[in-house]
């Protein structure tokens, strides 16, 4: 072959850029929603599964709200707001996980298959572990929202600063998923461990939100969980309630966010830096 048939082939090979990734985030979504329609008896299951977790849990905030509201200032549409922004967050910002298990990838060396394509490892890892029942969650999502909107009689300022809110929340729940499975770059299987703790939490807050901690001695504390701030920043913005310790909690947001985005990217670095597989 010659030297100038090397420099062409070369030259058609280019590093990833924005528009490449999001060119596969878009073909990712296409084949997602394609086999979605393929499996439909999936998506029926995954959205009778989200049906009964609501009524659930909304059955939950009901005897809660019988037993407790002399001792918690929320009112029972409050618990029912606080569940729906909860599920948002959940399907906005975890969809991309749920098959996700770098754990997996790096121990049978399928990893490669990820570095081998001209996009961003990160991405790439994000973009496999997608799930198609997203498609449910985000219509029922779509459907219920000017439901809430119209019920709450939410105003428009109350809103603009919930979406801003709302994104950073988002962000910081995302972010933090994917710096407790950046650990398995450092030392495999111990993301495992970390995860149980989180989902423990997570349905913790889920069940108690922020009311049932106020006055307690590790309040402060808990503003490091990105599901706390559900109940104690997004709920209060979106019902025009007073924001306790508005200012802590907009700090530690955005200190979270920083923090978390410099380890999981410190840990990634590493990660392919030394990464090695054989088979």
């Amino acid at each position: 072959m010659r030297l100038s048939d090397k420099s062409k082939m070369t030259n058609t090979i280019k590093p990833f850029g924005w528009k490449r990734n999001l060119d596969s985030i878009k073909e990712t979504l296409i084949i997602l929603f394609k086999t979605f329609l393929e499996y439909k008896t999936n998506g029926f299951s995954a959205f009778l599964i989200q049906i009964f977790y609501a009524s659930s849990m909304i059955l939950l905030y009901y005897i809660i709200n019988l037993n407790f509201s002399q001792y918690i200032p929320w009112k029972f549409e409050d618990f029912l707001l606080f569940l729906f922004i909860s599920f948002i967050i959940f399907d906005l910002g975890g969809f991309l996980l749920w098959d996700s298990n770098l754990f997996v990838a790096i121990k049978k060396g399928t990893l490669n298959t990820i570095l081998s394509k001209p996009i961003n490892p990160f991405l790439m890892n994000l973009i496999n572990g997608a799930g198609s029942n997203i498609y449910v969650y985000f219509t029922s999502d779509l459907i219920i929202l000017p439901i809430i909107i119209w019920y709450f009689d939410i105003q428009i300022v109350n809103i603009s600063l919930f979406f801003i809110f709302f994104l950073l929340v988002l962000y910081l729940h995302f972010i933090f998923m994917n710096l407790i499975q950046s650990f398995e770059w450092r030392y495999l299987g111990i993301s495992n461990i970390f995860m149980d703790i989180f989902w423990k939490l997570e349905n913790l807050f889920d069940s108690y939100p922020e009311p049932f901690f106020r006055g307690s001695t590790i309040y402060k504390f808990l503003f490091l969980f990105p599901s706390f701030f559900v109940g104690s920043l997004l709920v209060p913005t979106l019902r025009g309630y007073e924001v306790i310790l508005f200012n802590y909690q907009i700090s530690i947001l955005i200190f979270l966010i920083i923090l978390f985005t410099f380890i999981t990217y410190i840990n990634w670095r590493y990660g392919l830096k030394h990464y090695e597989a054989f088979g």
